[in-house]
């Protein structure tokens, strides 16, 4: 059982890798991994990474990971993991899947612990703020005119972290549309953040894109500002 009511247990930096079957098994992973998930390693072989994934994230985890090919750059997940006492821990994983060899098509996750002293915000306040920006954006553009504003990277940012945080893929046409964007103005739009580091192409291509951990740091930042200081 998971208990949302036991505060979230924070660290940081990088913990370590694991190694899962295409299915998502676990078939090992470093010491390191295994203290921060605080089960023996023996306990944790077999056991499917949705297993001791937060329910609240486990849809969203199972899915993102599904659109991995191999090959293919890293995909990032942000999830909590379940700890036998019922609390969580936060974590960033990158997700890859190996190309070559017997092993081939295997999950290697790198596994990343999260500071919220240093992002100032846990990730619901800041998907929650996330979200109230972009209801902002649709109101105003219903009021005023889509065509009297130009803030199409932050537009496009906006869809990214929150697309990535509810663990769905960018769809141009549905998400972007009612932001006063068209697919057109969205691919010029990824092709300019891209060179500046803050978004990249899973597989090199436009249509799976994701934010970089530097753009997903940068509007972090920028909407921790937005957070009541309530945690």
């Amino acid at each position: 059982m998971v208990h949302d009511d036991i505060p979230a247990i924070v660290t940081n930096g990088m913990i370590g890798h694991s190694i899962a079957d295409a299915c998502g098994m676990l078939l090992t992973m470093d010491d390191a991994v295994a203290d921060f998930l605080q089960r023996p390693k023996a306990e944790l072989r077999g056991l499917s990474y949705a297993d001791i994934t937060h329910p609240d994230d486990r849809s969203a985890n199972v899915g993102r990971i599904r659109l991995l090919s191999v090959g293919e750059a890293p995909l990032r997940v942000r999830k909590r993991y379940i700890l036998p006492s019922g609390a969580y821990v936060w974590a960033t994983v990158q997700v890859s899947k190996l190309q070559t060899g017997p092993d081939q098509s295997r999950l290697i996750g790198t596994i990343f612990g999260l500071d919220f002293k240093q992002r100032r915000a846990p990730p619901e306040a800041l998907w929650v703020a996330a979200k109230a920006q972009s209801k902002l954006i649709l109101q105003r553009n219903a009021a005023l005119g889509a065509d009297m504003f130009s803030d199409g990277a932050w537009t496009v940012l906006l869809c990214l972290y929150l697309a990535e945080a509810e663990g769905r893929s960018i769809d141009h046409a549905s998400q972007t549309a009612p932001m006063g964007l068209s697919a057109i103005s969205v691919t010029r739009w990824l092709r300019a953040l891209r060179s500046r580091g803050l978004v990249e192409f899973v597989g090199d291509t436009e249509t799976q894109p994701q934010l970089t951990q530097r753009g997903l740091d940068q509007i972090e930042t920028l909407l921790s500002g937005t957070v009541t200081a309530s945690f």
